[in-house]
C-alpha cells in the first residue's frame, strides 16, 4: 500500500505541470468567455453575449468556420496522400535513397516563421521567384490556356492574368497556403509511414507475386491494410497540428484577402490583440476547443483501428 502511494507522489510534479500549463489556462479562458474584458480592465459578466455576437458576426460565421474547415480538411488530405506516395517510393531499394531520405527532412527543420516570410516573398506577384520561373519556362501561358479550356466551363476561376496573384486572391490564397503548409509537414508523415512500411514482411509480397497479384493488388491487399494504424496516427497528428496553425497564416495573409484564410487561431489573435476583446477571443477559443474535443472523440471511436477478436 505504501509503495502505491509513493508512486502517486512521484506523479505530483507531472500533475502540477499539466495543471499549470493546460488546465488552469483553459479554465480561465472558459471564465473569460462569459465576461466582457479587455487588457487592463475589469471583467464584467455578460453570460452568453460573446457567443451570440460571434454567431451574428460574418467574420466568425460563416467565413471563419468555413475557412477553418477548408484549411483543416485540405491539409489533412494532402498530408496523408502525398507522404504515403513518397514513402512508397523511398521504400524501394535504389541507389542514393539514404541521401534522399536525409534531404527530405529539410522542410520539417525550417522554422515556421522563416517559412511564412519565405512564402510571402516567393509568391509575390511582381518580384517573386515562382512567377519568374513560370514566365521563363512559359508555363504561365500554359496555365492560362488550361484554365480557359478546362476549368472555366465548370465554374472554377484560379488565374485571370499574368503575373499570377497567389496570396492576394480569394480563390488562390487558401490553396497556396495549404500547399506550403503540407510541404512543411511532408517529412513528418513520410518518415512515419516509411518506418511502418519497413516493418511489413517482404515474404508477403513475394507470396503475392507468386500468386500473380499485380502491384496495385499488392498495395490494396497488403500494404494499405498493414499501414492502417500508422495512417490513422498521422491523420490524427495532422488534424491537431493544422487546426492550430497560426504563424504561416498571419505572416502571409493575416486572414485575408477578405476573410478567405481567417481560420480560428488568426481570428482569436485579431480579437484579443488587435481589438482588445478578450471575451470574444476566449469564446472563439472555447468553441474551437469544443470542436477539437468532439472531433477527437469521434475520430477515436469511428476511425481508430479495431483489434481483431481471436
Amino acid at each position: 500500500m505504501r509503495r502505491s502511494w509513493k508512486g502517486y507522489l512521484f506523479l505530483i510534479p507531472i500533475f502540477v505541470l499539466i495543471g499549470g500549463i493546460f488546465v488552469w489556462p483553459f479554465m480561465n479562458t472558459v471564465w473569460l468567455s462569459f465576461h466582457r474584458s479587455a487588457f487592463g480592465g475589469n471583467a464584467q459578466f455578460i453570460g452568453l453575449e460573446n457567443f451570440q455576437k460571434l454567431l451574428a458576426d460574418k467574420k466568425f460565421w460563416p467565413d471563419g468556420v468555413r475557412a477553418s474547415a477548408i484549411w483543416t480538411v485540405g491539409n489533412l488530405l494532402m498530408q496523408l496522400v502525398i507522404p504515403l506516395f513518397i514513402a512508397l517510393l523511398l521504400n524501394e531499394r535504389l541507389k542514393g535513397m539514404s541521401v534522399v531520405r536525409a534531404i527530405i527532412l529539410i522542410p520539417w527543420l525550417i522554422p515556421g516563421v522563416v517559412v511564412g516570410v519565405m512564402t510571402r516573398w516567393l509568391f509575390e506577384p511582381s518580384l517573386g521567384a515562382v512567377n519568374e520561373i513560370l514566365a521563363r519556362t512559359h508555363l504561365d501561358v500554359l496555365f492560362l490556356w488550361l484554365q480557359g479550356a478546362v476549368l472555366t466551363p465548370i465554374g472554377i476561376e484560379l488565374f485571370t492574368d499574368i503575373p499570377f496573384i497567389y496570396l492576394g486572391k480569394s480563390s488562390m490564397a487558401m490553396l497556396t497556403l495549404i500547399s506550403v503548409n503540407s510541404w512543411k509537414f511532408l517529412p513528418f508523415g513520410t518518415l512515419l509511414l516509411l518506418a511502418a512500411l519497413q516493418t511489413i514482411p517482404i515474404e508477403l509480397y513475394e507470396a503475392a507475386k507468386v500468386d500473380g497479384a499485380s502491384a496495385f493488388r499488392r498495395f490494396i491487399s497488403i500494404t494499405f491494410p498493414l499501414l492502417g494504424s500508422m495512417i490513422w496516427f498521422v491523420g490524427f497528428i495532422a488534424l491537431l497540428w493544422n487546426f492550430n496553425i497560426f504563424d504561416l497564416i498571419w505572416l502571409t495573409t493575416k486572414g485575408g484577402p477578405g476573410n478567405a484564410t481567417l481560420i480560428a487561431p488568426a481570428l482569436i489573435y485579431e480579437l484579443a490583440f488587435r481589438k482588445s476583446n478578450l471575451g470574444q477571443a476566449s469564446a472563439v477559443a472555447v468553441m474551437a476547443a469544443g470542436v477539437l474535443i468532439l472531433f477527437g472523440i469521434l475520430y477515436f471511436a469511428v476511425l481508430a483501428p479495431k483489434e481483431e477478436q481471436a
